[in-house]
């Protein structure tokens, strides 16, 4: 199965109830049966990245409008997020792509409160990469993005230090190119310096793709 097809079925039915137990065990009050038929409604008529936004839409009718509120609800959400068993590889892929709408939801409705959004997305992403959601932050709140960067090159967790290089990949791939990166990568670079000599492979496998989108643009 591609990746596609594997990231697709991830954000089927099975998604929309591991996000409805979460949330509630998180401590978010809502009608699961109501949230259940929003979710249902249209989702296997979607293609990968419009059913992402379409749950997406659906968890900001059925949590509280605040931001703050459901950020303290969502700061709670991997003590429920379910386990999987890592000799199951599907499996694993599976509950992994479930969490894209809600990492995601924080770059949506989190982009006005980088103080919390950004706390936030280092929490959530060993659940699903907060690569694609700190891409606006980048755009929006360069400077205070690019502190927080520099802060989790070394955070003791390989996911938050490999967010540190991939969110500020140029030409990632499935999200949005950075043209100010691709114009100039030198803070790009400067920021690697911190993570070239990572103990982790798979951090440093991420530094090699991120230089790798930097020579398609400036070979030297």
């Amino acid at each position: 199965m591609t990746e596609y097809a594997l990231a697709k079925n991830g954000l089927g039915e099975a998604a929309v109830e591991r996000i409805i137990d979460a949330l509630q065990a998180a401590g978010a009050r809502f009608c699961a049966d109501s949230f259940r038929r929003d979710a249902l409604s249209t989702l296997s008529q979607l293609e990968l990245k419009d059913r992402v936004r379409h749950l997406i839409t659906v968890m900001s009718v059925h949590l509280p409008s605040s931001f703050p509120e459901t950020a303290y609800i969502l700061g709670e959400l991997k003590e429920h997020w379910p386990k999987v068993d890592e000799n199951e590889a599907e499996d694993e892929k599976q509950v992994y792509f479930a969490a894209w709408p809600i990492v995601d939801y924080v770059a949506k409705y989190g982009l006005n409160h980088p103080e919390i959004a950004l706390p936030l997305l280092r929490y959530l992403t060993p659940l699903f990469t907060a690569e694609f959601a700190i891409r606006p932050f980048l755009e929006v709140h360069p400077e205070e993005t690019y502190s927080q960067m520099l802060m989790w090159c070394l955070d003791s967790n390989e996911h938050v230090r490999r967010l540190a290089s991939e969110d500020i990949r140029p030409r990632l791939p499935w999200g949005k190119q950075l043209a100010q990166y691709i114009n100039n990568p030198t803070p790009v670079i400067s920021l690697l310096e911190n993570l070239k000599d990572d103990p982790s492979d798979y951090v440093r496998r991420s530094v090699a793709n991120n230089l790798n989108d930097i020579s398609k643009d400036h070979p030297e």
